[in-house]
Formats: C-alpha cells, structure tokens, sequence
C-alpha cells in the first residue's frame, strides 16, 4: 500500500513502536469562537507568494479572524508554552490527526501549553468532523472528543502566507504567556535550492481558493519569526521541523538571529514523524532549554528506528555559527584551490556523495563530503567547530553509513545549477555572508 511521507510518496513497509506516557492534565480554555473569514491568494503553481516578504510592518495584510480572536482571555504565565503550526490541507491530512490525538493524551498542563494551529483537507480523512478550514486548539488531556479542544474556528487559512505563522506566534505569546515559546513547524517540506534561489521550501497548502498549492519561502519563514520577536521583545527557544529535508545549513543559517536551535530531518521522514505523546509528556514533567534538543532527537529516533528507510535527525545550536563560519569559509578557500589543481578528482568525490534516502540529489552531507576530501584539505577545524555546531544526530540507515546530519546544496553538474539560477527568489544569507557560493561558481566553471 502506498505511504506517505513529508515530501513524496513511497511503496515500503513501515514497522514502529511509540512511547507511552499515560499521566493527564487539563487546562482552562476560553469559551469557542467561530469566525469563517477567508484567506487566499496563491500563485496557481504555487512557486511564489502571495505578498512581499516581511519587512517589520506587523499591521500588514492581517486576516480579520487574527483580530477577532485578540479579545480572548489572557491567562497566568507558564513555563513553556509548546506551538504546532500544523499545515496538513494536503496528503497528511490522517498522520496530523494522529499526531494531535498523540498529544491529547497527555494534554497541557500546570507547567506548559500545548497551542496547535490545523488546517485540515476536505479529500483525504473524512474523521472527527470531516472539517475543511484551519482550527485553533488548545490541547488538554483526555477531551471526549478531538475537536472538544477547538478555541476558534479560523475559516480558511493559507498556512503557508507567513503573516498567518506570525500571527499565531503574537496570539500564543499574547493570550497564553510563558517563560520559554518553542515552535514546531508541520507539514511537507522541500528543502533549498541551489544558490539560494527557493521556488519552494516549507509547507504545502492545497486548498487556496481552489487555486492551487502554496508553499511558504524560508526566507519568509524566519522574517517573520524574527518581526513577532522584535516587536514582543522575545526569542524563541527551538524551532522544530516535523517536515522532509530540513536540515540543511541554509535554512539553519537563515534562522540563526530567530532561535537557539533548529531541530529537523536532513532526509524524508514517515508522515507518522515524531512522538508527540513523548513530547506531551517531558514538557509536563519539566522543561531544560538545553536538554529539550536532545530529547527531540532522540525520541524521534526511538520513534522510527525500526523503520525500513533511511532518516537522519539533528539539532543545530546557532550560536555556534559565529565561530563554525570562520573555519568554513577556511575550507571554501581551500576547495577553491582544489578545483584549480585537481577539479577530476574533486568532482568524483562530489559525484560519489549522495544523501541516505537520495531525495535531495543537488545537497551532500557537509562533514560526510569534507571527510572525502580531508587527504587534500586539512579539516580539523571545522570538524571541531562542526561538532560544537551540531550537538547531536541520530540516522536509522541499516546500511552502517556515517552521516553528519547537516546538509549543504552542492549541485551535481551545470544543468541543474543553471536552472535553479533561473528561477525567481531571493538569496539567503548564507550565500551572501559565506564563501561556499564563491567555490560552487569556480567549480561550475570547471563543468
């Protein structure tokens, strides 16, 4: 039978066991509101957006359902207050069901809120209402009823417009206050594109006014994290990835003024992905800003360690950026030189180097490649600085391979360069504050 996962679709056999935690705790929701105002406006292939990237205006395009919700009750400071932006008007529609279920098995408590932001398809799961349009729930323990947990109907959503993920963030921070705010992203993901250029990166929205997908730019995405920060005055703890191909050092670097840390698949995952029960269940029983990374790796490794494909699973500390991009833009220069004296041999490297599940054919393991050419180049010091970067990686490939759990787009011939430069989109930061767009252009020559 075919399975879905974040990015495509497969033909395998998926075995997988879940963590159980069976304490409960409820909370006060306010009374529901039900609004049925609309959001469209997608491109019909879905490769642009709708609406000029953030640029610190908070008052702009604001759907009205935003506004109408802002009169709900504000409730007493938590520690944690846990985010599900959870984009499933597509394929996924069944696995997010699943997956908010997980998390009403333990629910919110004294010490977090649990806050998901769903918007369902009306053609793939006819359960729990059948309802079509995005939901804002408030998860507690144990509700007679999925939708028992509904706080606002919002109509329909484009999840993938930016201004509704900011928008989610200023109500959360409003309404549900706590002393720590981690957002976990939902949906299908795409990755980057070479050079930078980002026809489409995250989320996949299917219904916009029947128009067609939608997809949200990462360059979109962590503007407008970063605008809810600087107007509120906050920071986000953590910023999990429960998409496809995420965890790439573009998208890292892009939100490395946004967050601490970025947790994320480097490969596709099953659409069943992490273990929300699990997660429900360590934000009730305390929460360490430091420890909650690792806890994410590994009860996602748990999760799907017995599965048959490959799935590599990491966190990036983005503090350590500042001293990992000098010791990159070190080995950049030493590449450039390389493919001025042995481009053959650089090439076979490249050429050799493909990720686990090889859905990301144009991106390479970063360390996995450097590791390759460390007879020509000496790369202790990015390893080190590497190491501090990326703190923990978990990879359930069956076949003994060593990963990093860091991509980095590295195109594979001239092809696939120029088409990507082709496309219309904007540069992230990456390519403009490192050396690695100055090695691909020397080593495209070469081609």
């Amino acid at each position: 039978m075919p399975l879905v996962v974040r990015g495509h679709i497969c033909l395998m056999v998926v075995l997988f066991f879940a963590i159980v935690f069976l304490s409960c705790n409820a909370n006060h929701i306010p009374e529901k509101s039900s609004e049925t105002e609309t959001q469209t406006g997608s491109d019909d292939d879905g490769d642009k957006q709708d609406s000029d990237a953030p640029d610190g205006n908070t008052g702009d395009n604001i759907p009205d359902v935003w506004r109408n919700v802002s009169s709900f009750e504000v409730f007493p400071e938590k520690e944690i207050t846990y985010l599900v932006y959870m984009a499933a008007d597509n394929d996924l529609e069944s696995d997010a069901i699943k997956n908010l279920k997980s998390l009403q098995k333990v629910g919110s408590s004294a010490n977090a809120n649990i806050l998901v932001l769903l918007d369902r398809h009306s053609g793939y799961d006819s359960t729990e209402g059948n309802r079509k349009g995005t939901d804002l729930y408030y998860i507690t323990c144990a509700p007679e009823k999925m939708n028992d947990d509904i706080i606002a109907e919002m109509g329909e959503l484009n999840m993938a417009d930016y201004v509704n993920l900011r928008c989610f963030l200023e109500f959360a921070h409003t309404h549900y206050p706590a002393r720590h705010l981690v957002l976990n992203i939902w949906s299908h993901g795409f990755g980057v594109s070479y050079d930078g250029i980002i026809p489409k990166s995250v989320i996949r929205d299917d219904d916009v006014s029947n128009s067609g997908s939608s997809s949200m730019r990462i360059f979109d995405m962590a503007a407008a994290i970063r605008t809810f920060e600087s107007k509120n005055g906050c920071y986000l703890d953590l910023v999990q990835f429960d998409c496809c191909s995420m965890q790439t050092i573009e998208m890292a670097f892009q939100l490395r003024e946004a967050t601490d840390y970025v947790v994320a698949p480097l490969t596709e995952i099953l659409a069943n992905g992490s273990d929300y029960e699990a997660i429900a269940g360590y934000l009730k029983s305390g929460y360490s800003k430091e420890e909650f990374p690792g806890f994410l790796v590994e009860s996602f490794y748990n999760r799907q360690k017995n599965n048959i494909i490959n799935i590599v699973y990491s966190y990036v500390k983005t503090s350590e950026f500042s001293e990992f991009t000098v010791a990159f833009d070190s080995f950049c220069e030493s590449l450039i030189k390389l493919v001025k004296s042995d481009f053959a041999s650089l090439k076979r490297v490249r050429d050799a180097i493909l990720l686990p599940d090889g859905t990301i054919l144009e991106a390479v393991d970063l360390m996995c490649f450097a590791n390759s050419v460390s007879d020509r180049i000496d790369v202790t010091r990015l390893s080190v600085s590497f190491s501090k970067l990326v703190p923990a990686m978990r990879a359930t490939d069956a076949d003994g391979n060593v990963f990093s759990g860091l991509g980095i787009n590295f195109p594979c011939n001239a092809a696939q360069y120029n088409k990507c430069k082709a496309e219309s989109g904007d540069f992230l930061d990456f390519y403009i504050e490192t050396k690695w767009a100055d090695f691909i252009r020397e080593y495209m020559k070469s081609i």
